[in-house]
């Protein structure tokens, strides 16, 4: 069942495609150039370098609003609740603290996420 007619023809076009782009590219340069004809743009390690402390710039701001938003998502929610319901404190408690706990879950999934496999424990191929 195995040969040429089984794959998809998008298959053959795309890898034929990027074998001509990677023959052209050893042609011409080094990584460090812009290859605008073929809409490939390589970074050289210094910009690399620059750009990373942007990227974790990011991800910290994305963090701690997250977890600031869910807190304050949970109190407000919990402060309507308690007027509605006149239980002056019991629902902005619990939902503060239900919020505080969803944004320290979110922080926890995306830092193992960003951090990559191995990071944080057992890796999936762990048993």
């Amino acid at each position: 069942m195995g040969g040429k007619k089984d794959k998809p023809f998008f298959l053959d076009s795309k890898e034929k495609y990027s074998q001509k782009i990677h023959k052209n590219l050893k042609d011409i340069a080094g990584p460090e150039r812009i290859f605008k004809s073929y809409g490939v743009i390589t970074m050289t390690e210094k910009e690399r370098r620059a750009g990373s402390w942007l990227r974790y710039a990011a991800l910290g701001s994305s963090l701690s609003a997250a977890l600031a938003g869910c807190a304050v998502g949970g109190y407000f929610l919990g402060a309507f609740l308690d007027r509605r319901f006149a239980t002056p404190p019991l629902f902005t408690v619990i939902l503060v603290l239900a919020g505080t706990a969803l944004g320290l879950t979110y922080i926890a999934l995306t830092l193992m996420k960003a951090l990559g496999p191995g990071a944080g424990g057992r890796g999936k191929d762990e048993s």
